[in-house]
């Protein structure tokens, strides 16, 4: 006989799970900058922790006093170095389109050009689209602004009240629940900040490595170069990639020999990333296995476009620490769990 209560109790579990699915999924974009802003504010509380250790300031403070030096800091490297840069980055985005032409030439006087032409033609198309896109382009930019500006700003309040806000959520829990749950978060918050320092360190040698290997190789605008190098090292996998081809399309401009020694460049980078860098900079870290990063960056890039991209990883860092704690821990291998296992295999 079918238990009426629990059969109606099963239904609205499952309709509740259904109806916060898709609202998620609907929220998706606000759900992201949200946590885009919980990582911001990872970075500001692990800036702020040493110094309210070890000057004895106020939690609020310390936050305060990291924004101030991280504000002086990007003041004065735009006053010492954002010229340079500015004309760099302006210049790359000029050259970029005239390097991909000088390919395109080059390809047509070679004995490719025949089964190449439809795709140069392509080629051509999208180039003239992509002019006619401006406003656009422009449209997309102080969106991208905007939400920076909302992403900054969330991430400052976070920061400042972190507890605040985890004992908010944990009300959303039910009572029994709620110190496994604070558990769990606190973990996923110490295997995010790990992680970001970390990543923050491998950014910042890939970087240095790849401008100075670039001038070294003789490629014009080696600073902005690794700039988007160090910048797009946040993307595992992915992110070098697409950063290798602005680096190589540059070399071309100069000759094929260049353009080559650019690509080396980039694998020897790569190489040392992969094998010292990383490493090192993770070693304390949560492991994140590189296909599962791979899967996450074209999952969420293709579901949630460029903002899925940027924060697939540490949304997947978040994620394991989740499941290790919630699932795996406390339901697989809590005691009730090994006991029904146990009971599974001795069943006839």
């Amino acid at each position: 006989m079918i238990d009426i209560r629990s059969y109606a109790r099963y239904v609205s579990v499952t309709v509740v799970i259904g109806a916060t699915a898709l609202l998620a999924w609907a929220l998706a974009d606000v759900l992201l900058l949200a946590f885009a802003g919980i990582v911001f504010a990872t970075v500001l509380r692990a800036l702020a922790d040493p110094l309210h250790r070890r000057l004895h300031l106020s939690e609020r403070w310390s936050v305060i006093l990291v924004v101030l030096v991280l504000t002086a800091i990007v003041a004065g490297a735009a006053w010492l170095f954002g010229n340079q840069i500015v004309q760099q980055m302006g210049e790359l985005a000029r050259r970029l389109p005239e390097a991909a032409q000088q390919i395109m030439e080059r390809i047509e006087r070679s004995p490719l050009a025949g089964t190449m032409n439809d795709a140069i033609e392509r080629a051509g198309e999208s180039t003239s689209g992509t002019l006619k896109g401006l406003t656009r382009f422009a449209t997309v930019t102080l969106g991208a602004v905007a939400n920076a500006l909302l992403i900054v700003f969330l991430a400052l309040y976070l920061a400042l009240e972190p507890r605040r806000y985890l004992k908010g959520a944990l009300r959303l829990i039910p009572i029994a629940g709620r110190d496994n749950a604070e558990r769990a978060l606190l973990s996923a918050g110490r295997a995010l900040r790990k992680w970001l320092l970390g990543q923050g360190i491998a950014m910042l040698g890939v970087g240095i490595a790849t401008g100075i290997g670039l001038a070294i190789a003789g490629v014009p605008l080696a600073l902005a170069l690794g700039i988007v190098a160090g910048l797009a090292d946040f993307v595992p996998i992915i992110g070098p990639i697409a950063a290798a081809i602005p680096g190589i399309l540059m070399g071309f401009t100069v000759g094929p020999d260049i353009a080559l020694y650019a690509a080396i460049v980039y694998l020897v980078v790569q190489q040392l990333e992969g094998n010292l860098i990383t490493p090192l900079a993770q070693r304390w870290a949560v492991a994140l296995p590189p296909a599962i990063a791979l899967v996450s960056v074209v999952a969420f890039g293709v579901l949630f476009g460029i903002l899925g991209v940027l924060f697939a990883t540490p949304l997947a860092v978040v994620t394991m620490v989740l499941v290790r704690e919630l699932y795996v821990e406390d339901v697989l291998e809590s005691p009730e769990g090994r006991r029904a296992a146990r009971r599974a295999q001795q069943a006839p």
